[in-house]
């Protein structure tokens, strides 16, 4: 750990001053005051800018171009270069007029190949589609929704053991794609995953689940679309090529991030939802975390639907609870998530 490094994360001007560790795969930034997590760039995902030698090292990533990450720190610079001897080479600016003359040429092809990918079928085509691409699409909407219901918690205990929780799923899962995860002050029990990585979890979500291997079993499942790429699938096939040209082009709008923003509320397929199942379940085991979590707090939804016939808003739309309680099955003898602290941390986030 250093605090020998300084970064700017490219939507103010603001310099500051930041801890940095090389942990699973990638460069983790964090603010020295309360260890917050302000950025996760995976080694394969960064750009030299400035390499003047010295122990001195300037620094972006691919899914974060305008954010700048700048080490007077030898033994890190030295330690990054052993780690990650795949460093792209100083990048220089591209003149305008060639970048706008690549895209004029660029867009047409690009278009034909995703109309045709649409009536092909979107489920291949958005593994294709760079992440960086769909981050660039997010934009503000993640903090922009989170405001519509009533901000983001921002109690730093709660937030590093949440931090936590995500960074042993993501790690477990070697998921290539940065995500972050904020909590929501609304009592809906609710949680999202938005383009770029992006997850917010309402805070109704943590006060209605009974133990941090439920909560940890409803991050799975949301990492889970982030790592499958549903996100950019709903994205093609509700947007369609539209939002691929604007891409293409450099131009993503405020008309954009607006269709983007009316998506959120598209339920994503039931394929997708039992695919994010199956796929949490095993972030879960190799983890090391007992899915029981995940069989309790579906069975406990079963239950609900059974009494009042209504269920949380993030899943009117998916399987039966008692089929995906089903597929949890048990997992014996594997301790809590969290210690009795820490979940009370997490669930206090608010407070």
């Amino acid at each position: 750990m250093t605090t020998a490094a300084f970064f700017n994360d490219g939507r103010s001007a603001a310099k500051v001053a930041v801890e940095v560790a090389l942990h699973q795969g990638a460069v983790e930034i964090r603010d020295p005051a309360d260890g917050l997590l302000l950025a996760r760039w995976l080694f394969a995902e960064l750009v030299v800018l400035d390499d003047p030698g010295a122990g001195r090292l300037r620094l972006s990533c691919a899914s974060d171009e305008d954010a700048r990450l700048s080490l007077a720190d030898a033994t890190l610079t030295e330690q990054l270069r052993l780690v990650a001897p795949a460093l792209a080479k100083r990048r220089g600016r591209v003149p305008r007029m060639v970048k706008l003359a690549a895209l004029v040429l660029a867009a047409p092809l690009a278009a034909v190949v995703i109309y045709q990918g649409l009536l092909w079928g979107v489920r291949p085509l958005a593994h294709l589609v760079p992440f960086a691409w769909e981050t660039r699409l997010a934009g503000g909407l993640a903090p922009s929704l989170a405001k519509q219901q009533g901000g983001t918690c921002d109690r730093a205990s709660g937030q590093m053991v949440l931090d936590s929780l995500s960074q042993r799923l993501i790690a477990a899962g070697e998921i290539p794609y940065p995500i972050s995860v904020r909590v929501v002050r609304s009592p809906i029990v609710n949680a999202l995953a938005l383009p770029g990585g992006q997850v917010l979890v309402f805070d109704g979500l943590l006060k209605d689940a009974q133990s941090p291997d439920e909560v940890a079993a409803v991050l799975a499942h949301e990492f889970s679309h982030v790592a499958l790429r549903h996100i950019t699938e709903n994205t093609l096939r509700h947007a369609g090529i539209g939002v691929v040209v604007m891409l293409l082009t450099g131009e993503p709008s405020g008309a954009t991030a607006g269709l983007v923003s009316g998506m959120v509320s598209l339920s994503f397929s039931r394929q997708a939802e039992a695919e994010a199942d199956a796929n949490g379940l095993q972030l879960l085991r190799k983890a090391g975390i007992s899915a029981q979590g995940m069989g309790s707090f579906f069975r406990r939804l079963q239950n609900r639907e059974t009494t009042n016939g209504s269920l949380p808003v993030f899943l009117s739309d998916h399987p039966s609870s008692a089929s995906r309680a089903a597929i949890a099955g048990n997992d014996q003898n594997l301790p809590p998530s969290l210690s009795s602290t820490e979940w009370q941390a997490l669930q206090s986030i608010c407070n």
